[in-house]
C-alpha cells in the first residue's frame, strides 16, 4: 500500500490549501454543448463512485465564492443542456468535497469551456474544453479501475489529449501559498502534477498542444499522426481506443523522487514522444502564482519541462 507522506499536505492560516489527489483530465477541441450527453454521463458516474455526500460545495464560472450544494445545484448541468435551455457563450461548474469552502478538495468534478472561438486583442483564440475528475489519492492503488475509468471517460468525451495520475489540488482562495508549497514538491516528486486555476489550462492547451504527461497520457488520432504514429515504449504500454491512444507509463502511477535518483523513466519516455506538442505549452502557460520575481517565465517553463531535462 502506498502511504501518503505526511508532508504532502500543506496548511496555511488553519486551512489545508494543497492536497495530493488522483485526477483524470481530458481536453477537447469541441464545444461542451457538442458532447453534453457525455459530460452528464461522466457526472453521473462520478456521483455513483463518490456518493452525493462528497459533493459538498459548488461554484460556477460566474461565482466568486463556493456555496453549499443544494438539489438545485445538482440539477444545474442537466438544466443547462436541456432542450429548452437558452444557449450560453461558455459553461463552467465544479463540485468539491471539502469541510470548509476555502480548503483544497479531496475530490472534485469540473468542466469548463467556451462555446466558440473568441478574439483577444484582434487575435483569434481557440481554447480547449476541459473535463476533470479528481478522486482521493488512494485511487492510485486501484490502477486497473483507474485505467478503466479513464478509458470510459475517453468514450464519452471527444478528447484531443488528456492525462491521469497523481496531482496537487489547491484552494483557489490561497493559490499563492498552495503553489509555493506544491511546485517545489512536484519538482522533487515529478509524478505529482500541479493544477492551475480553472479555465486557464484550456487556454494554454488550445487546439494544438498537449499540457503535459502523467501515468496515463491520452492522445487523439490527429495528434498521433502528427507525431509520426504511435510509439514503441520500453517502460510502458500503448492502448488503442476509439479516437486515439492511451500511453501507460508503468503498471501503476508513481510519485518519484529525484533526490533518490527515481526520476520516473517511464514518464520521461512518454514525454520524449509528446515533446513536439508539449514544448510550446511551457511557453504559453500562465505563471505559477508565487513566481512573481524576475525569472518567473523560466521557472514555470522548467516545471513544465521537468520530464525532459
Amino acid at each position: 500500500m502506498l502511504k501518503l507522506p505526511e508532508d504532502f499536505e500543506h496548511e496555511h492560516e488553519g486551512v489545508v490549501v494543497a492536497r495530493p489527489t488522483f485526477s483524470i483530465t481530458l481536453f477537447s477541441n469541441k464545444a461542451i454543448s457538442e458532447f453534453s450527453d457525455g459530460v452528464l454521463q461522466a457526472f453521473d458516474r462520478y456521483r455513483a463512485l463518490m456518493g452525493d455526500d462528497a459533493l459538498r460545495f459548488y461554484s460556477t464560472a460566474t461565482m466568486r465564492k463556493h456555496r453549499k450544494v443544494t438539489k438545485r445545484a445538482l440539477s444545474m448541468p442537466a438544466d443547462w443542456f436541456g432542450p429548452d435551455a437558452p444557449p450560453s457563450e461558455d459553461y463552467g461548474i465544479e463540485f468539491i468535497d471539502v469541510d470548509v469552502f476555502n480548503e483544497a478538495p479531496r475530490s472534485r468534478f469540473a468542466f469548463f469551456g467556451m462555446e466558440g472561438v473568441w478574439n483577444a486583442e484582434e487575435v483569434e483564440v481557440k481554447t480547449a474544453s476541459v473535463l476533470r475528475v479528481v478522486l482521493p489519492f488512494s485511487w492510485g492503488e486501484r490502477a486497473d479501475e483507474a485505467l478503466a475509468l479513464a478509458e470510459e471517460l475517453c468514450g464519452q468525451v471527444p478528447f484531443q489529449s488528456g492525462q491521469a495520475g497523481y496531482a496537487f489540488e489547491h484552494s483557489r482562495y490561497f493559490v499563492e501559498a498552495a503553489h509555493e508549497f506544491a511546485v517545489p514538491k512536484s519538482m522533487r516528486h515529478p509524478g505529482l502534477d500541479v493544477h492551475h486555476q480553472n479555465g486557464t489550462e484550456g487556454n494554454t492547451v488550445g487546439w494544438t498542444r498537449v499540457r503535459n504527461v502523467g501515468w496515463l497520457t491520452m492522445l487523439c488520432d490527429d495528434f498521433v499522426s502528427e507525431l509520426g504514429g504511435p510509439p514503441t515504449l520500453e517502460h510502458g504500454s500503448v492502448l488503442t481506443i476509439p479516437g486515439g491512444i492511451i500511453l501507460q507509463a508503468g503498471a501503476a502511477p508513481a510519485v518519484g523522487d529525484v533526490n533518490r535518483k527515481d526520476d520516473l523513466p517511464a514518464y520521461r519516455e512518454v514525454y520524449a514522444y509528446v515533446a513536439p506538442l508539449a514544448e510550446e505549452t511551457a511557453e504559453a502557460s500562465p505563471w505559477f502564482m508565487f513566481f512573481r520575481s524576475a525569472g518567473s517565465d523560466d521557472r514555470t517553463e522548467a516545471w513544465y519541462r521537468r520530464f525532459g531535462t
